[in-house]
């Protein structure tokens, strides 16, 4: 018989969508345990807690493969992927699902292996390898008049996605009409309107605002109708659809709103995003004593991030281009705060900040800080006294100075070892 065995969570774009894998099982021959810790490690990537989840996906594996049970071993090292790509160690990610492909293919469920072919395709779009992850959904598209709508519709948007990655606008909408249109055949209202967040991400991404508009307020509009689960996903990115078109006072609504979700714990959105896009938008709106709390709530939780990171170089350095951002915009509302009420605190936190950045760099690396030249530690000791400088007075050369040594140290840390962050993690 074929049953639902569990929740198969799947990390799409920035957030995470959680979808059900069918497999061919035996239900009275499924160990009750491997059941248990299966929902235990949903659980757990649901509430952000990755490394734990990581770890209790590869020994649950491991009890799979003692006892037999193939298909939960599949389902343990899906999870076991979403694990990697959420502590950005997508290298591993790979490997490990081309793992879970092959295995897919042996048990010869198409379901299976079409879910687990997206799933390697979308990792191989955070490491920028658009045509590698074209050819495994291609493949997989042969099983397209086999699968069932809910494995279908999705597939349809990795390949919807891959098709904006390579340039190939017309071909990537189509892909996302026939997505939308196989979830609405399938009376699965919350993943049309999971398909048009993932459009309407796409779009942002790429510039069409307007585009992106319709595809997000359509999302909504059918989250609203549909009981709100996902609406999470949808504030978020029309907060950042609002920042993004200078309307700061609506943006701050949406991130709000999405905000509290996250401290009811009630959000499966990346709760560093939320608190760092509403920073941006209290900014604006010159509430920088609300914009800098924000920015203390992305450092909380950016800090937690990399603590749990394996510390290789490559995924060090994806984190790291999106920390640094937390960081400049920190320091530049805070230098702005302190013109306008100088206060020792407030000078303090900025150069700790400042300092905190470049410091937990180097301190989660190996084997490039001997690398770097003379020349960085000038360039740091520069970077440090013009911080310093500019909280106690006014200088118009300052910030220009500061933005152009940040671009400087950063190219002499590419070279020593530092890889370009993905395109997932440059805007």
């Amino acid at each position: 018989m074929v049953g639902s065995l569990a929740r198969h969570i799947a990390i799409c774009g920035s957030f995470v969508v959680v979808q059900v894998l069918q497999c061919t099982e035996n239900a009275s021959a499924v160990s009750e345990s491997l059941r248990d810790a299966y929902a235990r490690v949903g659980s757990l990537l649901e509430r952000g807690a990755a490394a734990q989840a990581l770890r209790l996906a590869e020994v649950s594996r491991e009890r799979a493969i003692k006892s037999g049970q193939r298909q939960y071993e599949l389902l343990f090292l899906t999870a076991i992927v979403n694990g990697h790509v959420a502590l950005y160690n997508l290298r591993a990610a790979v490997s490990t699902a081309k793992q879970a492909a092959e295995l897919a293919r042996e048990l010869r469920h198409p379901d299976s292996e079409a879910a687990v072919a997206g799933l390697l395709a979308d990792t191989y779009t955070r490491l920028g390898q658009y045509e590698a992850g074209w050819a495994v959904v291609s493949e997989a598209a042969r099983l397209r008049p086999q699968l069932s709508r809910g494995v279908r519709w999705r597939l349809l948007t990795v390949m919807g996605t891959l098709k904006f990655n390579l340039n190939d606008r017309p071909g990537a909408l189509e892909l996302f009409r026939t997505a939308i249109v196989e979830a609405e055949q399938a009376g699965d209202y919350i993943a049309v309107a999971d398909a048009w967040d993932r459009l309407g991400y796409r779009l942002l991404d790429f510039g069409d605002r307007a585009g992106a508009e319709h595809a997000l307020t359509e999302s909504f509009r059918l989250r609203r109708l549909h009981g709100g689960r996902g609406v999470d996903i949808t504030l978020r990115a029309l907060g950042m659809l609002k920042l993004a078109n200078g309307d700061a006072r609506s943006a701050r609504a949406l991130l709000d709103r999405a905000a509290e979700l996250i401290e009811s714990g009630r959000s499966l959105v990346p709760p560093w995003s939320v608190y760092y896009h509403r920073a941006l938008a209290r900014r604006a709106l010159g509430d920088l004593d609300g914009a800098l709390a924000d920015f203390a709530q992305t450092f909380q939780l950016a800090r937690r991030l990399r603590a749990d990171l394996i510390p290789v170089d490559q995924v060090q350095s994806y984190v790291d281009v999106q920390f640094r951002r937390f960081y400049s915009d920190y320091v530049s509302a805070g230098m702005e705060a302190y013109a306008r009420q100088p206060s020792d605190r407030l000078a303090a936190a900025i150069f700790i900040a400042s300092e905190e950045n470049r410091a937990s760099s180097l301190r989660q690396t190996s084997g490039w800080r001997e690398n770097l030249p003379q020349r960085y530690w000038e360039l740091v000791a520069e970077l440090r006294a013009l911080t310093v400088a500019s909280l106690s007075r006014e200088s118009a050369a300052g910030p220009a100075r500061m933005r152009q040594l940040e671009g400087e140290l950063t190219r002499i840390e590419s070279r020593a070892g530092f890889s370009a962050a993905p395109p997932f993690l440059r805007d």
